[in-house]
């Protein structure tokens, strides 16, 4: 992924899968809508597989903008996710 500075992905079920990047600006982030990207194809395909899927597949995303020294992470017996791990 263009500009991501970390990346995890998750398992939440038996059919639920997070993959979550951070990204270290948000300026990365125009690639998305980039017409002639070279992610385009690709995403493109799998627009039209899953179009038919009646609820099967969805997608969230949110974008925050977080000021470096502007958060807090907290870990107590888990090892360190999101950004405290990037």
């Amino acid at each position: 992924m263009v500009g991501v500075e970390h990346a995890q992905a998750r398992l939440g079920g038996p059919a639920e899968v997070l993959q979550q990047p951070l990204h270290r600006a948000a300026s990365g982030l125009h690639y998305a809508s980039d017409q002639g990207g070279q992610h385009r194809p690709a995403w493109a395909a799998f627009n039209r597989r899953v179009r038919g899927s009646e609820g099967a597949v969805g997608i969230w995303h949110e974008t925050y903008v977080v000021p470096a020294g502007s958060y807090e992470s907290i870990y107590i017996d888990m090892p360190p996710a999101g950004l405290g791990e990037a």
